[in-house]
């Protein structure tokens, strides 16, 4: 069997020139040729534009809305990688995958779908709550990312509860009717799930305390939590819990959590600094 690679295809080598010199334009146009491209050099097209997001994401922007269609591409490995790509992008620039998200809500919405492809979609929705929360966090969405803590794949409730996370500091005031909801699920097996939701739930309570008294119960649950990050969390909501009712936050506190973490306030504007530098 021959070790020698696969060479690369006319339109790998198109994209890889015009991503080099930085030509947006001429990008957009050949990736309007990606749908039926073969299977490889779509994978490894998009893959390519992913890679330089790192670098310049602007470059790559103006042929995001065409990768649109790659969303419901017949290869699960294409819907992966293309759904990897607007992650990346809407962690650098959320308002660039404005025009996504419809696409990413089906993704994320279609219960026969690959897993970890609506794990990506629900990330990507995440990152763009942050800056868009009514784009991102329609009723739909929230009611996809809730429901999917009940039933998806330990992979796929990280990425949801991370989602809620963004949507909560994007605007607290989408998830303050939903406290006990996201409560229920606590006591997930997976620490970061429980730790997404203990902040999620935070800081809801920095703007709207009252609403986490339907979650006190579970709240009080996780400050024995085998994660420090968990429990500092938890103690921060319930502070603020206090405070609300009145009874002062003598018990628990709202600055950050024990292993030094900051608290949520701190870290929503850390958070939106780091990625615009």
């Amino acid at each position: 069997m021959s070790n020698e690679t696969e060479p690369e295809s006319s339109l790998e080598v198109a994209v890889a020139d015009a991503l080099e010199r930085g030509d947006g334009t001429d990008l957009a146009a050949l990736v309007r040729s990606l749908p039926s491209a073969p299977t490889e050099t779509r994978k490894t097209c998009v893959r390519r534009l992913k890679d330089a997001v790192a670098h310049d994401p602007t470059v790559v922007e103006p042929a995001l809305e065409r990768c649109e269609d790659l969303l419901t591409d017949g290869e699960r490995s294409v819907r992966l990688t293309t759904a990897k790509l607007f992650v990346a992008v809407a962690e650098r620039d959320p308002d660039a995958v404005v025009p996504i998200a419809p696409a990413l809500s089906s993704r994320l919405a279609d219960e026969d779908e690959f897993y970890y492809v609506r794990a990506r979609s629900a990330e990507a929705l995440g990152y763009l709550a942050l800056e868009n929360p009514a784009v991102a966090a329609s009723p739909d969405v929230l009611a996809d990312l809730r429901v999917g803590l009940s039933f998806d794949e330990p992979e796929v409730r990280e990425k949801l509860a991370k989602a809620l996370e963004f949507v909560a500091r994007g605007d607290p005031g989408r998830l303050r009717h939903h406290v006990a909801s996201l409560s229920d699920h606590l006591d997930d097996e997976n620490d970061r799930v429980r730790y997404h939701l203990c902040t999620a739930l935070a800081v809801v309570g920095c703007e709207y305390p009252e609403p986490l008294v339907d979650g006190r119960a579970a709240l009080l649950a996780r400050l024995s939590d085998e994660n420090g990050f968990v429990r500092g969390r938890a103690a921060e909501a319930l502070g603020l819990l206090a405070r609300a009712d009145g009874r002062g936050a003598t018990a628990v506190g709202t600055r950050g959590d024990e292993r030094g973490r900051p608290a949520v306030r701190d870290e929503a504007s850390h958070l939106r600094a780091r990625r615009r530098r």
